[in-house]
């Protein structure tokens, strides 16, 4: 299943999930797979049962783009984050 969590309460290791289909899983940090801590906000696969969310992995992300933006007069133009620090 898929879905994203709604809120993790890193005092108690709990958090929810809410499922695209609507429904609310309950998850603890031993059943968190996924990169880093989990988040509320955060996009996530898991498997559910009886209304436990185990095996919970981020879903996958593209690679983000850096980039800054510049104003040259009214227009606005962007340019890779380096040549924002001035040093390039």
């Amino acid at each position: 299943m898929q879905g994203q969590i709604i809120s993790f309460d890193t005092s108690t290791q709990q958090g929810i999930i809410l499922s695209e289909s609507g429904e609310s899983f309950s998850f603890d940090l031993a059943g968190w797979r996924g990169r880093g801590l989990p988040d509320s906000d955060v996009l996530v696969s898991f498997e559910a049962e009886n209304g436990i969310a185990r095996q919970v992995f981020n879903l996958p992300m593209g690679q983000l783009k850096a980039q800054g933006t510049k104003k040259v007069g009214s227009d606005s133009i962007s340019q890779p984050w380096y040549k924002k620090l001035g040093r390039f």
